[in-house]
């Protein structure tokens, strides 16, 4: 039998297992970052999406080699 901590210690820990993290990065022109950016995501977040505002050089590429949501 738990006791009322460990009780809410446990319902604390199956809260965060299923927890997501959604990372959101608004970007205009940032090909020169935005790889850097993502990877250093990977293993915090769950998702990636990347509002971008009408970049013309390669970061909408960069972000879905990276498996960001565009």
């Amino acid at each position: 039998m738990l006791t009322p901590c460990h009780q809410t210690l446990f319902l604390l820990s199956l809260l965060l297992m299923s927890t997501r993290i959604t990372a959101v990065i608004i970007t205009h022109n940032e090909a020169a970052n935005i790889g850097r950016c993502l990877e250093s995501l990977r293993g915090i977040a769950d998702e990636m999406i990347v509002a971008d505002s009408h970049s013309t050089d390669a970061t909408l590429s960069i972000c879905t080699q990276h498996g960001a949501v565009v």
